[in-house]
């Protein structure tokens, strides 16, 4: 059994081709803890058209799930593309896929489905080309998909949204303990932290010789509750699992922020010992 162990809640996917967009059709926005989607539903549900996903933080991600050839191979894999808008917008991203099995159908897999993340730097380029144009084209080594793209006033909604989550972020505070008593808020109080080191996070070569160890860290947040360093202050005796352990704290930790003397949330340090145990 894991010791001390966010499984990042993006699970929203969408299932079908994308549909054209009908005259007056709205996107709507939809808030969750850590960010804001566009979609046509608004709840982020499975749908015929693109979820786009509006992190707090990172880049903007555009879910979705399509038909695949019968007979295709499953696959999981990731490349780098762009998203085709108009024909004159290129804009650089990254997609990654992953196959999904059905086992009553004779031919596998019947659906694929695609996390694709515009890079860094093309946010504002994206949002204004929406004020002009309704489709786009993912184009990457292993697919061309045409999508619907949201309007420009959903996008600017969805910049709002982004806005007030940061601000609810800055507020949160974490539930009482079963005993009635309340968590210490000098500290950043860790948010989900059970579900931080899994089995799936399990370096393979740490995995393969069966080898266990504890971790100490310290990791720096800041004022919204997100990590912003980690270090190694005590280490396992295995170099593979001291590597893993903060690069998998710094790709799903989130915490409820410290607050300072005046109560208000601020950058703070936190302590821990990892322990590393084999599933």
């Amino acid at each position: 059994m894991l010791g001390f162990s966010v499984v990042s809640g993006l699970a929203l996917v969408v299932a079908g081709l994308p549909a054209a967009a009908a005259s007056g059709d709205a996107w709507k926005v939809f808030q969750r803890p850590y960010g804001c989607g566009i979609s046509r539903s608004g709840t982020g549900d499975l749908s015929s058209d693109p979820v786009f996903w509006r992190p707090f933080r990172g880049e903007t991600t555009i879910l979705l799930k399509i038909d695949t050839p019968e007979g295709q191979i499953a696959s999981v894999g990731n490349s780098d593309g762009f998203l085709e808008i108009d024909q004159n917008i290129r804009l650089p991203m990254h997609v990654s896929w992953q196959s999904e099995i059905d086992p009553l159908k004779i031919h596998w897999p019947s659906k694929k489905t695609l996390s694709v993340k515009l890079k860094e730097g093309v946010e504002s380029n994206f949002g204004k080309a929406l004020a002009n144009v309704r489709a786009a084209r993912i184009i990457s080594r292993e697919d061309q998909i045409s999508i619907t793209l949201p309007d420009a006033a959903a996008w600017q909604e969805a910049s709002s949204c982004v806005a007030n989550v940061g601000a609810a972020l800055l507020v949160s505070a974490p539930p009482s303990y079963s005993n009635g008593s309340r968590p210490d808020r000098s500290l950043p109080v860790p948010r989900g932290a059970g579900a931080w080191i899994n089995s799936n996070a399990y370096p393979p070569k740490a995995l393969a010789t069966k080898t266990e160890g504890d971790v100490g860290i310290r990791v720096k947040v800041d004022k919204y509750g997100y990590p912003m360093d980690c270090r190694v202050t005590k280490g396992s005796g295995s170099n593979v699992l001291d590597d893993a352990t903060c690069v998998q704290i710094m790709k799903v930790a989130h915490f409820y922020p410290a607050l300072n003397s005046a109560g208000v949330s601020s950058e703070a340090q936190w302590e821990t010992v990892i322990k590393w145990r084999v599933p």
